[in-house]
């Protein structure tokens, strides 16, 4: 973005990131999966970007901070009441402004930037079609922000960008952010 308005610390912006990305209903494994994310993100020492959305946004950044990692959380609110700072391993960031209030477009519009600032992204239950998290995981694919790494669930919407470029990813598989790998050819 052309401007990028924070609250916190942009020295964040220098460490290693995995993106976070997920369904605001999630089932019981989508939240284990998305703790899971951000538990590992700490323990490996990835900085956690994701977008502070109700469900799987919040459980792995919350998991994050509690193991004692550090979050970059990308809102589509207003930054007005973090305007004073922001936790300890935290940093808000917005490109629309400190008094904007949450559109359903600022949300949409903050998914190509949560998905460009991971080395990886990892993403849970993208609902066929719909929504913001299959919205940005599919414009993710189509202009190569960062690799895609999906939940594997089976679902409809997971099917589909595995079948478009996405890798699956299990739990257990978690353990070794960095040795994700993609098809045969390693990432990083």
């Amino acid at each position: 973005p052309a401007v990028l308005f924070y609250a916190g610390d942009p020295a964040l912006f220098s460490r290693r990131r995995i993106s976070l990305v997920g369904t605001r209903e999630p089932l019981e494994a989508d939240v284990a999966f998305a703790r899971e994310a951000g538990t590992q993100a700490a323990r490996q020492g990835y900085t956690l970007v994701s977008g502070n959305a109700r469900g799987c946004d919040r459980e792995g950044q919350r998991a994050c901070l509690t193991a004692g990692g550090t979050v970059i959380s990308f809102l589509a609110d207003s930054l007005a009441v973090r305007r004073k700072g922001a936790p300890k391993g935290i940093l808000y960031c917005s490109e629309g402004g400190f008094d904007e209030a949450f559109t359903p477009q600022r949300a949409l519009s903050r998914n190509r930037l949560i998905h460009a600032m991971g080395e990886k992204v990892l993403a849970v239950h993208p609902r066929l079609g719909v929504g913001g998290t299959w919205a940005g995981c599919a414009e993710n694919l189509k202009r190569g922000l960062s690799p895609l790494f999906l939940m594997a669930d089976g679902r409809p919407g997971t099917e589909a960008l595995l079948e478009r470029g996405a890798a699956a990813v299990t739990r257990e598989e978690l353990q070794d952010l960095g040795g994700l790998i993609m098809g045969q050819t390693r990432l990083f």
